[in-house]
């Protein structure tokens, strides 16, 4: 299977900048080009910061701007989102219970993805309360006998890039997200974004991937301990899954592609 990875796309309202650069200009762009290049994709699947201030009107616009992918597509909630606005446009977005956007992507006989909700009311921090992790349990035990892939905005460890680690998951729950994960040996890889950066590696056992985002990125600085922005090339990632592996490929889909060359 092919699905495409997008994160922190940070919509504003119509025609509003958000740090000197309006969001939506870049995200149709990758649109395009997804449609274009990769019109065989399973899905799309965006890991949080949907937009900037969380407005009704924000989320209006990206939905406009996300009916013309030729895929469907998926949402995760990041600390810039509003879980009421969000709901009222995207009315189709799954609930849990306690009402947390939580919900399963059943994609075949063998894969699963889970998408948790990590916001944090009046914080750019996340968290992952009991209430949560009762539904996320119900879920590992629903799919024992399948591959599960989590989809989350906050990354449930320390990253390295201190500014950000300083919003980053409450750690208490990290370390009984940890526990949970470690109960289950088929947690295959985590999906998540927050960070603006391209990041890849392995926490415990499982594997873990992000990457830069659609409007602005987070400058590569480990020991700031403030967040520095700047604008370099956005970029989505191609996923390709099968039974014996996971590729991800970045794709900096704003390259000239005129400067390409064949080797002879």
């Amino acid at each position: 299977m092919k699905f495409i990875h997008l994160t922190d796309i940070h919509y504003g309202d119509k025609k509003e900048a958000i740090y000197s650069r309006e969001p939506s200009a870049m995200m149709r762009l990758a649109i395009e080009d997804i449609n274009k290049n990769h019109s065989d994709a399973d899905f799309v699947f965006i890991t949080g910061d949907l937009t900037h201030k969380g407005s009704l009107e924000s989320y209006t616009l990206l939905k406009q701007d996300l009916t013309k992918l030729n895929m469907p597509y998926y949402l995760i909630l990041g600390n810039h989102d509003d879980r009421a606005n969000a709901l009222e446009i995207f009315n189709n977005l799954k609930q849990d219970e306690n009402g947390f956007i939580q919900y399963e992507i059943q994609c075949n006989d063998n894969n699963v993805f889970l998408v948790l909700d990590t916001i944090k009311l009046k914080s750019h921090g996340g968290e992952y309360c009991q209430k949560r992790q009762i539904w996320l349990k119900n879920a590992l035990e629903r799919n024992q006998n399948k591959n599960i892939f989590i989809c989350l905005h906050h990354a449930p460890f320390k990253t390295g890039l201190r500014a950000m680690d300083f919003i980053g998951l409450d750690e208490k729950h990290s370390l009984e997200l940890y526990k949970l994960f470690n109960s289950y040996k088929n947690i295959k890889h985590l999906f998540f974004g927050h960070y603006h950066s391209t990041l890849c590696g392995r926490w415990k056992d499982i594997s873990f991937s992000s990457l830069k985002g659609i409007n602005h990125q987070v400058k590569f600085d480990l020991n700031s301990n403030e967040i520095l922005l700047e604008f370099r090339n956005p970029e989505y990632a191609v996923v390709l899954l099968n039974n014996e592996v996971l590729n991800i490929h970045y794709n900096d889909f704003t390259f000239d592609k005129n400067l390409i060359f064949h080797e002879k």
